[in-house]
């Protein structure tokens, strides 16, 4: 038996799960979030909880969470640890964005998409006090 509820509908997801917060009690078990993660993103449908010792594997790509209705599967923010960072004048803060960052967040302000502002999302995070910001080309 799994430590996980309702498994042949829902996607497991782990109550230490960096990025995600899954609340039980919001959940309609309508299987979005299990379809998302198997057909979208292939990671669902690549495992079975018997062969990882009752443990989901996710990747953190957040997809659950933006597909699923009742918002019982949700993001983790994490702005406070953030503002802490950044006033502590000790600490070192680096910001590591992906590509498609700097070309979508332009809709969130209304500019056309696929705009590439590159530019200004690296002003914007060292405005707000990163002394780094790197992107995961930089890694490649």
């Amino acid at each position: 038996m799994s430590k996980h509820q309702y498994v042949d509908i829902r996607i497991p997801i782990e109550g230490d799960n960096p990025p995600i917060v899954h609340n039980e009690a919001l959940c309609i078990q309508c299987g979005a979030c299990r379809k998302v993660c198997e057909n979208e993103m292939a990671v669902g449908a690549l495992y079975n909880l018997a062969k990882t010792g009752d443990t989901a594997i996710c990747i953190h790509c957040g997809q659950c969470a933006n597909i699923y209705p009742p918002a019982s599967i949700t993001e983790r923010y994490e702005y406070e640890a953030v503002r802490e960072a950044i006033a502590d004048p000790d600490k070192i803060v680096i910001f590591h964005t992906s590509p498609s960052v700097r070309v979508g967040i332009g809709e969130a302000f209304g500019i056309a998409s696929g705009a590439f502002l590159q530019g200004k999302m690296v002003a914007a995070l060292r405005a707000l006090g990163a002394n780094y910001v790197l992107d995961m080309d930089f890694f490649r």
